[in-house]
């Protein structure tokens, strides 16, 4: 498993997300993508929680700022 600073992959994604979240004090409200939490991520070409270097502009798909795709496109279902 590679590590960064000590941290997996995925415990480097939590940091920015859910772990962040609970630091201040909103974690009923961001950090995960569920209903009725704010929207707010990014969509990737990789699987960045098991090789985190691949979360970068060359594999950003798109971009949702509060529930809008301000950046690319989703795909479709």
């Amino acid at each position: 498993m590679k590590t960064h600073i000590g941290m997996s992959d995925e415990d480097v994604l939590r940091s920015a997300t859910s772990y962040a979240a609970e630091a201040i004090g909103w974690a009923e409200h961001l950090g995960r993508i569920e209903p009725g939490y704010l929207a707010d991520f990014v969509l990737l070409r990789s699987k960045p929680w098991k090789d985190v270097t691949k979360n970068h502009n060359a594999y950003i798909v798109a971009v949702v700022s509060h529930g809008r795709v301000v950046h690319g496109t989703l795909p479709s279902s």
